[in-house]
């Protein structure tokens, strides 16, 4: 019998030790290569018609014209800075300053200047220290506490330090421009490093936290007042940009809350009181207590009584409840408050002025207020209430449906179903 013809298929492998040497051979003859000629390389990829619109960068990042431009003119008013005529300091610094601002303005991203400007930050700190004290050298400053920004989490507080020392070297002839206008998000970033300082400054020296990378010891000037007087100022702009919660966060970290009546007005004192009113379960006594005194003075100063009124009751103050109620002299509002303090079963004995020599201590009321504060005439005015009202007596479906005005065919009407309508009725008599 003849034997059975296999079929084969000849395949040629290379020796994997000749392949071995051929990559270490590719990798000799790249390494040998200069980088100048790499980088050449590199460029060659972009296209010449291109080469308008975009810029290569050393780190291989894509710039738009626009950006190239302003890169190339801040780097140039930082050069002019470095060097020895004065008189082109001040347009220098004006220009960064218009810069940075136009950027800052709304901070959606890391702004231009400041992306560009980071590198060179040490380097200002620096030429910063060499000057001396003048109106330029304060402007200097107020530029490095808006790029402080970005060095935060290597030197904490920077915006802060620049700050107080840009107003320190300020002459007494001018004021420092307000916070709010390097723009939202450096108030917020100085608010936040006003309220570490304060804590660092109570408790004492800062604990280090390895979790944080290695942070440089910072030493911040300025007294305590220093403090509160630019936490008032960033108050002040977070209460003029709808902001009314973190400018009562800013305070109550500072343990100045109560100045806050002197911030709000007629358009933000409503938000700050509702608030503040929502924080008190919160807070541990005596800062819920504060809080409340302060809610107080705050609705007492725009005239809101009834609102007074009640925080007064939930201080359980009778001086405040005393005060409160005889400080308006309208007869319908004491009245008012008379309900309220009926209400609340506040005892008529707390109106009274405290008793002195020439005095019995005893306030004579009108009769109407005495009433009022007895709760005499409630049922009589709870009844007249409702005939304003239209509800004294029960309604039918038709008087509340009045389903004859209608614009319905006749034909097309079906009638009601009596359970349902009965239910309906229910309804209607019990709740209008």
């Amino acid at each position: 019998m003849p034997e059975r013809q296999v079929a084969e298929i000849k395949t040629f492998a290379e020796d994997p030790k000749n392949k071995k040497k051929e990559e270490d051979d590719k990798d000799k003859l790249s390494s040998s290569k200069p980088n100048g000629d790499k980088k050449e390389e590199e460029e060659e990829l972009v296209s010449t018609s291109d080469a308008s619109q975009i810029v290569l960068t050393p780190s291989l990042e894509f710039q738009s014209e626009e950006d190239a431009q302003l890169k190339v003119e801040l780097e140039m008013l930082v050069e002019r800075l470095k060097e020895p005529n004065t008189d082109l300091y001040r347009p220098a610094l004006e220009t960064l300053r218009t810069l940075i601002r136009t950027s800052t303005s709304s901070m959606t991203s890391v702004p231009k200047p400041l992306k560009f400007l980071h590198p060179h930050y040490p380097e200002l700190q620096s030429l910063f220290e060499t000057w001396s004290t003048s109106e330029d050298k304060s402007l200097f400053a107020d530029i490095l506490s808006a790029l402080a920004m970005t060095y935060s989490d290597t030197q904490p507080r920077g915006t802060l330090r620049y700050r107080l020392i840009s107003a320190s070297l300020m002459p007494s002839s001018s004021t420092i421009p307000e916070p709010g206008s390097w723009g939202h998000e450096y108030v917020r970033h100085l608010a936040a490093e006003l309220g570490e300082e304060y804590t660092i400054r109570q408790e004492g020296e800062e604990s280090p936290s390895s979790e944080k990378p290695k942070e440089e010891a910072v030493t911040v000037p300025g007294s305590i007042e220093d403090l509160h007087l630019l936490g008032l100022e960033c108050a002040r702009f977070f209460l003029g940009h709808n902001a009314e919660p973190d400018a009562v966060d800013l305070l109550v970290e500072l343990e100045i809350v109560d100045r806050i009546a002197d911030l709000v007005d007629v358009n933000t004192f409503g938000r700050v009181c509702t608030y503040m009113d929502r924080c008190v379960n919160l807070l541990p006594p005596p800062d819920d207590v504060a809080f409340l005194r302060t809610i107080h003075n705050v609705y007492l100063q725009f005239s809101k009584l009834p609102e007074a009124l009640s925080i007064a009751m939930r201080l359980n103050d009778p001086d405040l409840i005393r005060e409160d109620f005889n400080v308006s002299g309208n007869p319908i509002m004491r009245r008012q408050l008379a309900f309220l303090l009926a209400r609340a079963q506040i005892p008529v004995e707390w109106l009274h002025p405290p008793p002195s020599e020439d005095a019995d201590g005893e306030a004579d009321f009108p009769e109407d207020i005495l009433d009022s504060l007895s709760n005499t005439n409630l049922s009589k005015f709870f009844k007249e209430f409702g005939k304003e009202l239209g509800v004294a007596e029960p309604k039918s479906l038709e008087d509340v449906y009045k389903s004859h005005l209608e614009n319905t065919r006749g034909g097309l009407s079906a009638n009601v179903d009596s359970a349902r309508g009965n239910l309906a009725g229910t309804f209607v008599n019990a709740f209008v």
